[in-house]
C-alpha cells in the first residue's frame, strides 16, 4: 500500500493507494523512492508522470464524449465520471491531483493505531493485533523490532485483503513504459492522420529492427502501430467509463461488476490548502505560486459556489 499526505503532519490525513500516487516535484528520482516506486514512463519524467493515475487523467482527456462533455443517462457510467472527474479538463495534472484526483482512487479510510491501557477489555480482532512496547527502551530499536515482528504478518494480511475499494480502482497493473508508448503513437496519428502507419510507429518512438527502406521493416514497423492503436483507442473507449486500463469486454464486464457497489461521494479539497500546496510546490519562484494561485482559486470557487 502506498501513502500520500494532505499537506498536514497528522497521520489521519494519510491517504492510502494501491498503486504508486505521483511525485508531485518536477524531477523524479528513483534512488530517493526505493520502497517499490515504479520505473519511469521514459529518461528524465516528470515526477507526476510517474504514476498510473496521471496516465488514467491523460487518456481520459482524450475520450471524445468526456471531451465534449456530451450528455449520457444520468445513472450510466459515462455520466458518473464526467460527474466525478469534472476538473479534469480544466486544470494541469498535479492541480487536478490536489483538487480531485486522490479522493477518487484512494482507498477508504481505515483505523488508525490507538493506545490500549487496558488489553484484557480489548474484543478480539482478527485485523488487530496487541503489542507490548516497552518505554525505556530505544526507538528505533523498537521500530526495528515490530517491523521484524509484523512484516510476515501484514505480507499474509495484504495477499488475503482481496480488491481495490477505491471508487475508481485500477483494474490491471501495466509498466508506464508501456501507457506511455502506447499514448505517443496514438497522439502522432491524431496529430497526423496523413502519414503512414510505419512513419507513425517511427514519429512514435519505436525502433525499426533494419533499414527504414526495407518492405518488411516497415511492415513491421505498420503492425506495431496498428496493434498501439487499437489498444490506445480501447482503453480511451473504456476509461470514459470509469475502466483503466482496460483493452477488453471480459475486463470491461468485470470492472463494472466491480463499480456497481461504490456509493460514497468523492472529497475534494478546500481552496486554502491548494493556494498552500501551489506555494510549497515552488517555493523557489514565489512569482510564479502567485499567478498559478490567481489562476486556480477562482477556478474552484465558481466551480463549488464559494463566493470568499
Amino acid at each position: 500500500m502506498y501513502t500520500q499526505q494532505r499537506l498536514a503532519e497528522d497521520a489521519s490525513q494519510l491517504l492510502y493507494f494501491r498503486h504508486a500516487p505521483p511525485v508531485l516535484e518536477r524531477h523524479f528520482d528513483l534512488q530517493a523512492y526505493p520502497l517499490k516506486r515504479p520505473q519511469p514512463p521514459y529518461k528524465g519524467a516528470k515526477g507526476w508522470h510517474c504514476s498510473i493515475y496521471y496516465f488514467w487523467w491523460r487518456f481520459l482527456r482524450e475520450n471524445e464524449g468526456f471531451r465534449t462533455q456530451r450528455q449520457s443517462l444520468p445513472d450510466s457510467l459515462e455520466a458518473r465520471v464526467q460527474r466525478d472527474f469534472d476538473k479534469a479538463l480544466k486544470m494541469n495534472f498535479p492541480n487536478w491531483w490536489i483538487a480531485q484526483g486522490r479522493f477518487l482512487f484512494c482507498e477508504p479510510k481505515t483505523e488508525n493505531i490507538h493506545v490500549v491501557t487496558q488489553p484484557e477489555n480489548e474484543p478480539q480482532d482478527r485485523d488487530r493485533v496487541l503489542l507490548s512496547i516497552p518505554f525505556n527502551s530505544d526507538i528505533e530499536r523498537c521500530l526495528s523490532e515490530i517491523r521484524a515482528v509484523l512484516g510476515p504478518v501484514f505480507s499474509e494480511m495484504r495477499a488475503d485483503e482481496g480488491p481495490s475499494r477505491a471508487r475508481y480502482p485500477v483494474a490491471s497493473t501495466v509498466p508506464l513504459t508501456a501507457l506511455y508508448k502506447c499514448y505517443n503513437i496514438w497522439r502522432v496519428r491524431r496529430d497526423n492522420p496523413d502519414l503512414k502507419l510505419h512513419e507513425v510507429a517511427l514519429y512514435g518512438g519505436l525502433l525499426p529492427n533494419g533499414p527504414i527502406e526495407m518492405a518488411d521493416v516497415k511492415r513491421t514497423l505498420a503492425a506495431a502501430a496498428s496493434r498501439y492503436l487499437r489498444e490506445a483507442n480501447a482503453i480511451i473507449d473504456n476509461v470514459g467509463r470509469g475502466q483503466f486500463p482496460v483493452k477488453g469486454p471480459a475486463q470491461s464486464a468485470q470492472c463494472v461488476e466491480d463499480q456497481s457497489t461504490l456509493e460514497a461521494e468523492p472529497a475534494h479539497v478546500d481552496p486554502d490548502e491548494m493556494r498552500e500546496w501551489i506555494k510549497s510546490i515552488h517555493q523557489s519562484e514565489p512569482e510564479l505560486a502567485d499567478k498559478y494561485v490567481s489562476r486556480v482559486l477562482p477556478m474552484l470557487r465558481a466551480a463549488w459556489g464559494d463566493e470568499q
